[in-house]
């Protein structure tokens, strides 16, 4: 053994640089683990971010159609031709109105009777997202349900009313501001 390990004041300067060294050793592993938590929170928030960001992108994406899904719109309704259904948009909403656009002449095509739009001033709060009002159900027209699981299938359909101010067998499609909502 070396002359120094048998000397007590060099035994206590050891003892001290390696308290220290053990202390700085604390120090540095904790530092690491700090360091390792913030890095691994941070790059688990910046791979969120995409995500947040096509959530957002879809609640701001105007409300439309696939060709895809006009075409099975189509052929869903085209059994029904003949029949009217009323589409009314809410006055201000420019996303509503072209949606409306679009959504029209799928009826045509299907073989409805060619009605137009109808545009609605609505009081006492805005009309989100699209609906289905029938006056009554003994009186509903016989496609209402095959609209409505349509609708609802390509996630545009919110929800069905009835309205006893409509004429008994009348079906009014009713499209508003689209919802923020999750999908």
């Amino acid at each position: 053994m070396p002359a120094w390990w048998d000397s007590p004041d060099a035994l206590a300067r050891l003892v001290t640089y390696a308290t220290w060294a053990g202390i700085v050793l604390a120090v540095l592993a904790a530092v690491s683990g700090a360091v390792t938590l913030l890095a691994r929170n941070r790059r688990d928030a910046v791979l969120a971010v995409p995500a947040r960001l096509s959530a957002a992108e879809e609640a701001l994406r105007a409300q439309s159609l696939t060709p895809e899904q006009e075409q099975q719109l189509v052929a869903a309704l085209a059994p029904f031709a003949g029949s009217i259904v009323t589409i009314v948009v809410i006055v201000g909403d420019p996303n509503a109105y072209t949606f409306a656009q679009q959504i029209n002449p799928v009826f045509d095509r299907a073989g409805f009777a060619p009605r137009g739009l109808d545009t609605e001033m609505v009081f006492g709060g805005a009309t989100l997202g699209m609906y289905l009002a029938i006056h009554s159900l003994d009186t509903q027209p016989p496609y209402t349900g095959v609209l409505f699981n349509m609708l609802h299938s390509f996630g545009l359909l919110d929800h069905a009313t009835i309205n006893q101010g409509l004429a008994p067998g009348a079906l009014e499609l009713g499209i508003g501001n689209k919802p923020l909502r999750k999908r």
